[in-house]
């Protein structure tokens, strides 16, 4: 299937479709399609779920239009209170991001082959951008119904404006200078400007931090009425950070790696010069390289507090969540699936597991002080504890191993409690070990010969 014509498809005359009710809640459908979207799509690689939310908006969005226009002949007058009102921002802010979503699945189109069966990547990153634009729109025509910037409505549209325009950096401009073989062409540098990718990140990175705290405060919710607004903000804030994490880590992969220069002839040949990573100021990404450069022991400490607040809403929410989805459930035969402790779990183990990235991120920062350095290894150990309980990895447990093998190091003092955190951290270190062929047997040995 074709994405973008996916797009294209889902705008729907009124005379095609079967009219939605317009006193239903239409938030609740949109909701559980996208949920299902995250937990199936992704495992299928097709976007079956997420066009089944651009289907139904869209259609709803037809059927509002069209109870507008009676009511308009009529001179009835719509009122803020009335319940498919009431949410309308919030559903425009969920047809944004599924539209959105699809660029992911564009790459995987037939559609983007040239005559010889290659990638035609040309074409593939004017779909993603034209997925962008549109789904862009929604979010203005959402706004647009919404005055009050306390109101809800509004503070998750904005959140996913931002949310859309990171993946527009992400997956548009990064993802296109990324792919080896294809770079930016003249006439595309001449008309992205520096500034305004510059500009959209910055703002967007601004917004993010400004909103997460409320958005978090709205997804912690009991209203029972806006119960899927709250699942929708729980599997969304996760899938944002991620993005932000694939912006910052650029900064590894764009650019020539160059050796400070130093006007000291005496130096030694031997010295370690500093390796900086440059982008030819040309470059459309150049400015943003450049930000995340000079700030990045700032945005590495920012995310992290974020990823940590994003772990405690992730926790809370799976507390109240069923394990599994009953198999009685009428929905269960469609495919359709409500958010459960199983279906929450891979959101868990994922965000877990980029805490302890950020937090060796931030240990291996050269201006991190000592007393810092204790807290953060601290913490480290804590988060891989939970992600040792909740992975059923090989991998996820020797990276629990590890954490407790750096704790260790602060007891250096104490060699009781040093050989302690060592012995526990060879367990599962064997204990990975049975279940991946030998693997991790060199490891195990040098570990063993600390022990001695």
């Amino acid at each position: 299937m074709n994405p973008k014509m996916s797009v294209e498809n889902n705008k729907r005359k009124a005379e095609d479709i079967n009219e939605i009710e317009i006193s239903s809640n239409p938030i609740d459908e949109a909701v559980q399609l996208y949920i299902t979207h995250v937990i199936k799509d992704f495992k299928n690689n097709e976007p079956r779920f997420l066009n089944g939310v651009i289907n139904y908006c869209n259609d709803y969005m037809i059927s509002r239009d069209n109870e507008n226009s009676k009511k308009q002949k009529t001179d009835e007058k719509d009122t803020p209170d009335s319940k498919e009102y009431k949410y309308f921002g919030a559903l425009c802010a969920v047809y944004a991001l599924a539209l959105s979503k699809l660029s992911y699945f564009i790459n995987k189109s037939d559609e983007n082959e040239d005559d010889e069966g290659e990638i035609d990547y040309e074409k593939m990153f004017k779909d993603i951008l034209d997925v962008y634009n549109n789904s862009l729109e929604f979010i203005e025509l959402g706004l647009k119904n919404v005055e009050d910037e306390q109101n809800l409505n509004y503070k998750l549209l904005k959140f996913v404006e931002s949310f859309i325009t990171l993946q527009k950096i992400a997956n548009y401009f990064l993802g296109k200078e990324m792919v080896s073989y294809y770079e930016f062409e003249e006439h595309v540098k001449s008309e992205i400007s520096s500034e305004e990718i510059l500009e959209s990140f910055t703002k967007s990175w601004k917004s993010v931090k400004e909103l997460l705290k409320d958005i978090i405060s709205i997804a912690q919710s009991k209203d029972a009425e806006e119960q899927s607004i709250n699942e929708f903000i729980t599997v969304i804030i996760p899938d944002l950070l991620q993005t932000l994490n694939v912006i910052f880590d650029s900064n590894e992969t764009l650019g020539t790696e160059t050796k400070e220069k130093l006007l000291d002839e005496g130096i030694d040949e031997t010295f370690e010069f500093e390796i900086i990573k440059e982008l030819p100021k040309s470059h459309p990404l150049s400015k943003l390289h450049s930000k995340i450069i000079s700030k990045y022991p700032e945005y590495v400490a920012d995310l992290r507090g974020m990823l940590i607040s994003c772990n405690e809403l992730l926790e809370e929410i799976a507390e109240e969540l069923p394990e599994k989805v009953a198999e009685e459930d009428e929905n269960v035969e469609d495919g359709i699936e409500n958010l459960t402790k199983e279906s929450l779990l891979p959101l868990r183990i994922e965000t877990l597991r980029t805490i302890g990235d950020y937090h060796l991120k931030e240990l291996d920062n050269k201006d991190t002080e000592d007393k810092q350095m204790e807290s953060l290894l601290k913490q480290n150990g804590i988060y891989m504890s939970k992600l040792y309980q909740l992975s059923e990895s090989p991998d996820d447990w020797v990276i629990y191993s590890e954490s407790l093998i750096q704790l260790s190091a602060l007891n250096e003092d104490n060699k009781k409690v040093a050989d302690k955190l060592l012995k526990k951290a060879l367990k599962l270190l064997q204990k990975a070990n049975r279940v991946s062929n030998g693997k991790y047997d060199s490891f195990i040995e040098s570990l063993q010969e600390d022990l001695e």
